[in-house]
This record gives C-alpha cells, structure tokens and sequence, in this order.
C-alpha cells in the first residue's frame, strides 16, 4: 500500500516538475527570438526525429534502420 502511494506522490512530483519547466519555457522563448513546439509525446522515444521511422525494437538505444537516406 504504502509503495503505491510513493510512486504516485513521485508521479506526481514529476508532472508538476515538468508542466513548470513547461511554462517557464513558453513564457521565455519569445523573449529571445525562439519559440516552443509542442509534440505528441506517443512513440517519440521510438521515432528518428530526422525521418519519425518508428521502431518496433525494444532495447536501450535506438538506431533508425534508414539511416543512411539521411545526408549527414
């Protein structure tokens, strides 16, 4: 029981840590020329941001297969 609840205070520590970071981020940006894009957050831990080819292959690290279409 009590493990359940320190996971969901620590979640919830976390989102409130980020949705601040967040805000502070949207508010600056234009004060320096740059702005802040939002994204879908679903499968971008497995998406090549050059392409958005999306790996089914789970591990540590992560290697578009097409990589060598990319001009470097």
């Amino acid at each position: 029981m009590f493990e359940d609840a320190d996971d969901k205070l620590s979640k919830k520590i976390s989102r409130t840590v980020w949705r601040t970071v967040h805000r502070v981020l949207k508010y600056k940006a234009p004060i320096y020329g740059s702005f802040v894009k939002e994204v879908n957050p679903h499968l971008t831990s497995k998406s090549c941001p050059r392409c958005g080819w999306v790996s089914r292959k789970v591990g540590r690290t992560f290697r578009c297969e097409r990589l060598w279409v990319h001009p470097r």
